[in-house]
């Protein structure tokens, strides 16, 4: 029982449990990024990123939002180069 003790404590034990654990837990922060992702979508406001106060968001203005970035062109419905505020909407409602 003393060997145990000794073994915990000069680390080794802790360093196979971090071993263990650390690969479990790094895993599970990955998975809680994709819902933060889509909850800063939600969260955006369309005058915050059409910053030159233009009606429309174009793919420079979406290039300073990466999650708005990565789905600009399926949320372009009109195929025109930029998002109307309908078209922006909808894009945040639906990811």
């Amino acid at each position: 029982m003393n060997s145990n003790l000794h073994a915990f404590r000069s680390g080794s034990v802790r360093a196979v449990l971090m071993g263990l654990l650390l690969p479990l837990l790094s895993g599970a922060a990955m998975a809680a990024d994709a819902p933060a992702e889509t909850s800063k979508l939600k969260s955006l406001e369309f005058s915050a990123v059409d910053s030159n106060r233009d009606g429309s968001i174009d793919s420079k203005e979406a290039a300073a939002v990466p999650e708005l970035a990565k789905i600009f062109k399926s949320a372009d419905k009109d195929r025109d180069g930029k998002l109307s505020a309908s078209e922006f909407i909808s894009a945040i409602q639906s990811n």
